[in-house]
């Protein structure tokens, strides 16, 4: 219980972060990527984001897709409203598949 309770806390952080806009954007992709890694489905859908506007990294609408679709599968009901799905180019079966990866 600790343990979820400091990873929800560091998610916590990490997004205050990010809406007081960081200094180092590298740094944020790197904590975001660490979170989303561990399967918390705040960062996978905040390095959504990153990816789907191009903060920190090259705007790459397959790897955004890729990390909405994993927050999404973990219960984050907004990660896949209003994302982009159009723009990447991908049909439903590319984006199954790409979100598997």
């Amino acid at each position: 219980m600790h343990k979820k309770w400091m990873t929800s806390l560091a998610v916590a952080a990490l997004l205050a972060l990010s809406a007081a806009g960081s200094a180092d954007d590298s740094e944020d992709y790197e904590d975001a990527l660490r979170l989303a890694e561990l399967g918390l489905p705040a960062a996978q859908n905040y390095l959504g984001l990153m990816y789907d506007i191009g903060q920190g990294v090259p705007q790459d609408y397959k790897a955004a897709v890729k990390w909405y679709s994993l927050a999404a599968e973990q219960g984050r009901a907004d990660a896949l409203r209003g994302r982009p799905f159009n723009s990447s180019g991908m049909d439903r079966d590319e984006i199954r598949i790409n979100a598997a990866t």
